[in-house]
């Protein structure tokens, strides 16, 4: 959807529910150029991919007003870690001050040690970045939920490790 039909009766924040928006190329290009020109202030509700980041995109991505200063991005495997740092060092060397959410899904496919690895591997950096003055990285973790299985109990390690992520005590 174009973001101009999104944006009306004088609307400048916009919510937009396309987590895959920079799978759409070149439209995608068009809408961040005409979000940025118009002052739009956007939040990708949905992590976006980290993977289709180009340097096109990161200029573009750095460049937005984003309604909580903040750019979501997936991390649920333990090799969506280096498409995010490659994403995030993109984006900051165009100038963006933000921060960064990295949604980390726990559970499903992933065991608790590397779902602990790969949540913990974000907290550590975040530790980092304050000390270089970096944007901050926060990650989130969200246990799986199988949609084929509206039954499905969530194993006890899964709430736990959520609890010690979203609310780092």
């Amino acid at each position: 959807m174009d973001c101009d039909e999104i944006a009306i009766e004088g609307r400048t924040k916009l919510v937009l529910m396309d987590n895959n928006i920079l799978a759409a190329g070149d439209y995608a290009i068009k809408q961040l150029n005409k979000i940025i020109s118009r002052g739009y202030r956007i939040d990708f509700n949905q992590a976006l991919d980290a993977r289709l980041v180009t340097e096109d995109f990161a200029r573009l991505l750095a460049q937005v007003k984003w309604i909580q200063n903040r750019i979501r991005f997936g991390c649920d495997t333990h090799g969506q870690i280096e498409d995010c740092e490659r994403a995030i060092s993109m984006i900051n060397g165009y100038g963006y001050h933000g921060e960064y959410f990295l949604y980390t899904m726990i559970g499903g496919k992933s065991d608790f040690k590397e779902s602990y690895e790969r949540t913990n591997y974000w907290w550590l950096r975040n530790k980092e970045c304050r000390e270089k003055h970096l944007p901050n990285i926060y990650p989130y973790s969200q246990p799986y939920r199988d949609p084929d299985n509206p039954h499905q109990i969530i194993p006890q390690w899964q709430k736990d490790m959520a609890q010690w992520c979203n609310k780092h005590m």
